[in-house]
This record gives C-alpha cells, structure tokens and sequence, in this order.
C-alpha cells in the first residue's frame, strides 16, 4: 500500500538535504533546455514557428513546410536538430540527478551532461518511446473515430465527449508503461534501450 502522504515528505526531506540546492539545479536544467532553445530560435528561428507564421498569414500546411524549412535554411535546421538532441540528454542527466536525490546520495552539476557518455543508447530509447506511442496513437484513433460517430449519433455531443476522454484514458493507460524506460536505463546503463523498454512495461 503507498502511503502519499508518506511519499510527499520524503521527498521533500530529500529535496531540502539535496547538494546541489534543488531549485538551483533545476533553473540550471531549464536555462541550459528552455533558454537556450529561446536564445536559438531568436538567432535562427525555427522551422516550426516559421512554419506557424506562414500557415497564419494563409498557406496550406503542405506550402507552407516547404517555405518554413527553405527560408529557416540548413544552418537553422541544422541548430533545432542539435538542440532536440541536447535537450533529450541534459532530460536523461537530470532525471539521474533526480534519482540520486531520492535515493539520498550526493549529486552535482555535471550530472546534467553525464547522459552524453551515453547518448546513443539515449537517443534510441527515445526514438522507441516516440515511435510506440504514435503507433499506439494510429491504433487508437481509427477506433475512436468510428465510436465517436456512433456514439454522436445515440447522444449527441455527450457521446463526442465520452469517445474523446476514453480514447484519452486508453492512450495514457499504454503510453505510461513507457514511463519508468529512462530511470531503468539509468540504474543499469549497459542493458539498452530495448531491455529498459522491456523492464518499464513489466
């Protein structure tokens, strides 16, 4: 039986005793995520928000994409892709420090680059965690959509909404199994992405 309660002050117990101080590694972790990929994006602006400018002033998707990725050009692209792979590291390396500070062992700041002696096997878990929920997703939909019209058709918009949260409920029920794959690959680093995969969905 899981004690909440319990839970909560442990974890902030071990929040308090962290070194380094919790909230300092933390806007540590989002300045070197979040602003640096703000600081990117005003230098080379991304190829999605040129593509959400370009679909606002009136192009389809499908000319839009195009104009985005042209006018961002190879150096912006280039960046955006570098900084996707940067942010999924420094995730990986601060979830470990996360892990540590609940076990109560001692961390430091360079447990946010640590995942870069692994990177690899970090990049591939994600690809899978990605690439398993959208086929989740696509398995998903195509049912909900016909249940969805069913269901509108004997309700009404309370059928449109019952379909809607259940598929919700349905996808976050597979996709969560995928959500302990990170700390399982950071206890046992050599048993891949695929193992730790494998692990988090037992």
């Amino acid at each position: 039986r899981i004690d909440r309660r319990d839970l909560k002050w442990r974890a902030r117990d071990a929040m308090r005793a962290a070194r380094p101080n919790a909230v300092r590694m933390t806007l540590v972790y989002l300045l070197l995520t979040a602003g640096l990929s703000i600081v990117v994006n005003l230098l080379a602006a991304g190829p999605l928000a040129r593509m959400l400018q370009l679909y606002q002033q009136g192009l389809t998707l499908d000319r839009a994409f195009p104009l985005a990725v042209a006018g961002v050009g190879s150096v912006g692209l280039f960046l955006n892709i570098l900084l996707v792979v940067f942010g999924m590291v420094v995730n990986f390396g601060y979830r470990g420090w996360c892990l540590n500070t609940a076990r109560g062992e001692q961390g430091a700041m360079g447990d946010l680059i640590g995942g870069f002696s692994m990177v690899g096997r970090i990049l591939w878990l994600c690809t899978q965690i990605l690439f398993y929920s959208l086929l989740w997703y696509l398995a998903i939909i195509f049912p909900t959509f016909w249940c969805m019209l069913f269901l509108t058709f004997l309700l009404g918009s309370l059928g449109t909404a019952i379909s809607f949260f259940g598929a919700a409920l349905v996808f976050l029920s597979r996709v969560v199994r995928y959500a302990m794959a990170p700390y399982c690959l950071l206890d046992e680093p050599d048993m891949g992405a695929s193992r730790a995969l494998r692990r988090s969905r037992q």
